[in-house]
Formats: structure tokens, sequence, C-alpha cells
């Protein structure tokens, strides 16, 4: 007879590497153009669009990763009655949300090396504020998939 038994927190802790994975590289990114532009300063004035281009991103960001996520798990969980195929489901709409602030990020970065201007560090300091709110824990994983009392005992560890 083989174990079925579902290992939750492993599941939550590979969603919260995905999830810490995401936002190192945009961090890096802007670091080493920080670096860059004190050493070698490469700002140019007629790419100071690149400014505007990653507020306009973030601004589009947050309406957009909202609807993507809410349509994955709204779909995903129609399709899906058990609790680890819910958990799997959540980290591919998890995936999907963060992937939009990360490329935020790296846009950031990219326009901190063009043109000078640090700040565009502020879209990288709001996009680090979306993943600090947006870190999936057990208790925000119950709340966005509309978990059941078991379910919810479940994940939480409360029961085997």
């Amino acid at each position: 007879m083989t174990n079925n038994k579902a290992n939750y927190p492993a599941m939550i802790q590979i969603i919260n590497i995905i999830h810490g994975a995401l936002i190192i590289f945009p961090v890096a990114f802007a670091g080493v153009a920080v670096y860059i532009n004190e050493t070698a300063p490469m700002a140019s004035e007629n790419m100071s669009f690149l400014s505007y281009v990653s507020i306009g991103v973030l601004i589009i960001a947050f309406p957009l990763s909202s609807i993507l996520f809410k349509s994955t798990i709204r779909n995903s969980s129609e399709a899906q009655k058990e609790l680890p195929q819910k958990i799997a489901a959540y980290q591919t709409a998890h995936l999907i949300r963060m992937a939009a602030f990360e490329g935020c990020g790296f846009i950031a970065g990219v326009a901190v090396l063009q043109t000078g201007n640090y700040y565009n560090l502020g879209v990288l300091a709001v996009v680090l504020a979306m993943f600090i709110v947006h870190r999936p824990t057990p208790t925000k994983i119950a709340i966005d998939l509309e978990l059941n009392i078991d379910e919810k005992n479940q994940l939480m560890g409360a029961t085997p």
C-alpha cells in the first residue's frame, strides 16, 4: 500500500522558494545598474522615456496580476477537488501574479541603467513591497483558495 498523504509544509516551502527566487534577480540587476552608474555612468538624455515606462508597466501590473491570479484560481478550483491539486493550482496562479511584478522590477533596473535616474528605484521598492505583501503563507493560501474547514486543518497541519 502506498502512502497518499501529501506533505503540505513541503508544498508551501516550494512556493516560498519560487517566490523568493523571483525577486532576487531584479534586485541584483538593479544593484549592478547602480554600481555601473556610479563607476562609469551610461546615462543618456534621449532614453528618459524609460522612467515613464517602468511606472506605466507597474500601474498595468496591479490590475493585470490580480485578474490573472483570480481567473487562474477560479478556473482551477472548478476542476480540482483534492487539496494537493488546489495547492498546485495556487502555485501556478501565484507564479503568474508575481511574474508581472518581477517584470516591473527588471524594467526599473533597465531604466536606472540607461537613464541614470535613481527615482526608478522607487518602482523597485513598490515591487519589493508587493512581494512582501503577497508572500504565501498557509493562511493566505487558505483564504485565496476558499478552503473548507477540513482542508484548512490539513493545510495548517492540525490533522494528518
